[in-house]
């Protein structure tokens, strides 16, 4: 018997260079593919990081697009609207609510007013674009339940899936509009990271560069794209005919709070929140699952959720092979999240799991934990752990299930 307060996906919208929609992003992330290349649509002579998975041209929205829509807005009206169109949601299907992860777009606005004034030119600085979700209501008039936009860096994906099942087992939305996505390959962005040295400068070989969990690895390559999910209670989808992609059985959120970019030595809060997740979605031992990393190819952070991993094995008796697919995707920052579920439902729906690339040779600092590499592996999968631990200690793991056949 479906629980009736299980919350189900029914429906994705998943856009990236790599391809548009699950089905195409799936095949290509399980074929060892990757889409990180030189950045050749601006000059990046003075950046550190020269390489990055730039999406290029986003998909025409079928929704008309506002005039002033920045990339990224225009990225979400596109997931956006595959979503709702995938679910087969209309807005006399119900109360629709918003929970959209974003990024730093306001400094889309620093870039646009950087640089000399022209003579005779009258100055006028750029401001950011109001509330995507306010954007997002506008196609649902006098149907929308709460909208919200949330940032927590790398975990804000994974942060707006939890917050949408909360919307729903709480009554206030009919079903959700969850996930986030982003154009991160902008100068201002590149320079940041770049600045940190968190990003990879292995320039002369694009697609080598990003080597989570490996010996050599020298920091992660930035990415474009992201993911929109509509979540709804079984009673609801079921009443309305619609079927699970996926169920969103458990999620576990923790902070850090030890450093601005650092990830903490001390694993207890990203242990805690892989086991509150696992727990939620009552994942046992003997269940066969995968562990997408959140592992972007930094030294200290794929060692701390090494560590991690092999924590909770510890605990819990649960054991799972383990890969990350930002090398094939680059990292998108507040999307990265939302991108790696989409896979993850991917890699559920075709019972495989997809390699960590480029791992020739894991750093010790990483052993202990079963890393798929080299091809992808075809297995029987019942459940999968995504993590996300953003900038500032913001952790937030989501089990998702194999549905029912219905």
């Amino acid at each position: 018997m479906i629980g009736d307060t299980e919350i189900w996906i029914t429906g994705i919208g998943a856009v990236s260079p790599l391809g548009c929609g699950i089905e195409a992003i799936s095949t290509s992330v399980l074929a060892g593919k990757t889409s990180i290349g030189p950045i050749t649509h601006f000059d990046t002579s003075t950046h550190a990081s020269k390489i990055a998975s730039h999406i290029g041209l986003i998909p025409d929205s079928p929704w008309p697009v506002h005039p002033a829509l920045p990339p990224t807005g225009k990225l979400i009206e596109t997931c956006s609207a595959l979503a709702l169109d995938n679910a087969g949601w209309h807005p006399a299907s119900g109360r629709l609510g918003v929970v959209l992860g974003v990024g730093p777009d306001w400094m889309l606005s620093w870039e646009s007013t950087w640089g000399p004034v022209p003579t005779g030119t009258l100055y006028q600085p750029g401001s950011p674009f109001p509330s995507y979700t306010d954007l997002l209501a506008s196609h649902w008039l006098g149907t929308m339940a709460p909208s919200i936009q949330l940032s927590s860096a790398c975990a804000s994906g994974n942060h707006a899936l939890a917050l949408a099942a909360a919307m729903l087992k709480g009554g206030a939305a009919d079903a959700v509009l969850a996930g986030a996505a982003a154009v991160n390959t902008t100068p201002l962005t590149l320079a940041v990271f770049g600045n940190l040295r968190a990003t990879s400068r292995r320039n002369d070989d694009p697609t080598r560069a990003c080597r989570p969990f490996d010996r050599e690895r020298d920091g992660f390559v930035m990415g474009d794209g992201g993911a929109l999910f509509v979540l709804e209670t079984a009673t609801r989808a079921r009443a309305r005919g619609a079927r699970p992609l996926a169920i969103l059985a458990g999620w576990g959120m923790t902070s850090d709070a030890h450093h601005l970019v650092m990830p903490s030595t001390d694993q207890t809060h990203v242990v805690s929140a892989m086991r509150q997740a696992l727990e939620r979605a009552k994942v046992t031992p003997s269940e066969p699952g995968y562990i997408n990393a959140h592992a972007p190819g930094t030294p200290a952070g794929d060692a701390m959720e090494a560590q991690a991993i092999r924590q909770v094995a510890s605990d819990t008796g649960i054991s799972a092979p383990v890969s990350s697919t930002k090398a094939a995707t680059g990292h998108l920052l507040a999307a990265a999240a939302s991108l790696e579920l989409a896979i993850g439902i991917g890699c559920l729906e075709r019972q495989a799991i997809p390699a960590t690339l480029n791992l020739d040779t894991v750093d010790t600092s990483c052993e202990g934990i079963d890393h798929v590499h080299g091809e992808s592996r075809s297995t029987p999968l019942r459940w999968i752990l995504s993590n996300a631990f953003g900038f500032g200690g913001s952790n937030c793991s989501v089990v998702l299930r194999l549905p029912p056949k219905l």
